[in-house]
């Protein structure tokens, strides 16, 4: 159980690096002008959704997301 765990927690931190990814190429996408201001607004909301699914399976199996915005200050 305990490999199985520490995969999805390797699993997961992957997806939210990757994720990161993403919403860096929107940012880029949206100030080269290769999206519309809709269009980009459209996006975030879907990747915003991804976020907050992921953080919650993060939680779950006891993953600390890499550089997040909920460490205490």
């Amino acid at each position: 159980m305990a490999c199985k765990t520490r995969d999805k927690r390797d699993l997961l931190l992957r997806a939210d690096t990757r994720l990161e990814q993403v919403r860096l190429y929107l940012r880029l996408a949206h100030d080269l002008k290769l999206l519309n201001l809709r269009q980009y607004e459209y996006a975030g909301c879907l990747v915003a959704e991804i976020g907050a699914r992921l953080g919650d399976w993060m939680q779950r199996v006891g993953a600390q997301p890499r550089g997040g915005n909920d460490e205490p200050r």
